[in-house]
């Protein structure tokens, strides 16, 4: 989507990481997905091998920047960012029919901002997750206040909370994405204040946690995009038990992470930590979250890269943004391309581990529940997950990506500020512990099953040591005896594996 040369305040990329239902135990593959937004017509999937001048349009990059951008990675991160043919991810760009341009647009109660939208992108995981890109320039508010506005507005997909006036709600009035040309053409809309009115008057109360505007994106087709094939994509619990459906969830929460850049040097901001706090931590102009001075400073020391402070660069990244505030043109490209693919995989690896550990709490109940050992089914199933994993941590989950110094640091902060190693540490522990039950329980069966293999044989072998050592007489005499004690070994075995079963059972509980 190209736009029109003009003086630029800010960047603003809102990125939601979400899942779709029956990723699981391959229910729905990253296959049946990428088919899905192919029949649209409206998703145009990228091959960075051959991609055309047009394409670099669509997602507002030059032959001379994408350059620079696969110069800047190692070679064996470019699968896990580009793709290729170990379809690890799929790069879709969201292209309108003719040349018309879309507007990103956020309404707050006497307060409308107007942002062109510069690309819409989507990145497709093979490990069941997805990044839902958009983009958009700022080039009409210089203002602090405009500038967090958007960012904190801009973000929220659904209220956190409903507050009895919804002149109080801390969400937009209204978003959409709309035409250039004609702002009542209005693509994608959604009107968060009638919701809220909606949820106050009990007419609806839906927990889907994602905005309409972005289910309207995803599911948009194209006239060419007709096919009885086409599935919807739905967050509402009424309609996710439809077959034609394929459910989805954000993997974070109800907000989508920010990614902002202003082009200003950054000595004016880093003279006011509270307006800094609000810029870093997506907060608006006055609204600080953080209001004790200590922690604040705290905060701000932990949460920003000051490497090019002195020349007016300043960076910060918690676990819901990733901004910058510079001036210097080189930064400027950089943040825009290299740093966003570095978000990009730390947002994928961070909902990545994510979902394996929402599928490996659903495989725990089965364990839990489940009296008579585990089956062969949920057997299979953790195998399955153990080999995901695996390949995920060779495939997306990198030392580094990059042998440049600041690709190095900001790399480390991204993925501290995203809590990944904590959470790949903490999923570690689980699936070791999910492992070990499951392989107690097998042992457990494997025991009994002896136990009894044994009780039957020694039952076998007792009447020919019987006969082989008494003459026939004696056999013939007390031959009741041995059937009566064969008869009392087998009734201790039975009573031994149900009262074990019971007691084992009620452990559990």
């Amino acid at each position: 989507m190209k736009q029109q040369e003009q003086k630029v305040y800010s960047y603003h990329t809102f990125i939601m990481p979400f899942r779709w239902e029956g990723s699981h135990h391959t229910q729905v593959s990253m296959k049946d997905i990428c088919e899905q937004m192919d029949l649209r017509k409206c998703w145009k999937k990228l091959d960075y091998s051959h991609i055309t001048e047009e394409e670099l349009g669509d997602i507002n990059q030059d032959y001379r920047s994408l350059y620079a951008e696969k110069q800047y990675f190692h070679l064996y991160t470019q699968d896990a960012i580009y793709g290729g043919t170990n379809g690890i991810v799929s790069n879709y760009v969201f292209h309108l029919p003719g040349e018309e341009e879309l507007v990103y647009s956020i309404q707050k109660n006497e307060d409308v901002y107007e942002l062109p939208v510069k690309a819409i992108r989507l990145k497709i995981y093979n490990t069941g997750v997805a990044l839902l890109s958009i983009e958009c320039v700022n080039n009409q508010y210089s203002d602090w206040r405009s500038i967090k506005a958007v960012n904190d507005y801009g973000r929220r997909m659904n209220p956190p909370f409903l507050p009895e006036n919804e002149a109080e709600s801390i969400c937009a009035d209204k978003i959409a994405i709309h035409s250039s040309v004609d702002k009542t053409k209005e693509y994608f809309l959604f009107d968060i204040k009638k919701q809220i009115e909606l949820f106050n008057d009990r007419k609806i109360l839906s927990e889907k946690r994602i905005g309409d505007h972005i289910l309207q994106l995803l599911n948009y087709r194209s006239e060419e995009g007709s096919s009885n094939e086409i599935k919807k994509f739905v967050a509402d619990e009424t309609e996710q038990k439809e077959p034609e459906n394929i459910p989805i969830c954000p993997v974070l929460d109800d907000r989508m992470y920010v990614m902002c850049l202003v082009n200003k040097n950054a000595g004016e901001i880093q003279e006011n930590k509270d307006s800094l706090y609000e810029f870093i931590f997506v907060d608006t102009e006055g609204g600080i979250s953080c209001p004790t001075n200590e922690m604040r400073d705290s905060l701000l020391k932990e949460h920003t890269y000051e490497r090019w402070a002195v020349y007016g660069t300043l960076y910060g990244m918690t676990a819901h943004s990733f901004v910058a505030c510079t001036d210097w043109q080189p930064n400027i490209n950089s943040f825009l391309t290299q740093y966003y693919q570095i978000c990009c995989i730390v947002l994928a690896q961070r909902a990545s581990v994510l979902n394996f550990k929402d599928e490996i709490m659903e495989l725990s109940f089965g364990i839990e529940n489940r009296q008579k050992g585990i089956d062969v089914k949920h057997i299979i199933w953790l195998m399955e997950l153990q080999e995901r994993y695996v390949a995920y941590q060779n495939q997306m989950d990198f030392f580094e990506v990059s042998s440049q110094e600041q690709a190095i640091d900001i790399y480390e902060a991204l993925r501290k500020s995203n809590m990944v190693e904590k959470e790949n540490a903490v999923f570690k522990e689980q699936l070791d512990n999910i492992y070990n039950a499951a392989n107690v329980n097998l042992d457990y069966g494997l025991n009994t099953g002896g136990f009894v293999f044994a009780i039957v044989a020694l039952a076998m072998a007792l009447p020919s040591y019987f006969n082989d050592g008494c003459s026939l007489q004696i056999a013939d005499k007390y031959e009741w005896i041995l059937y009566v004690g064969l008869g009392i070994i087998m009734l201790v075995a039975f009573t031994f594996i149900k009262t074990s079963r019971k007691w084992i059972a009620k452990r559990k509980k």
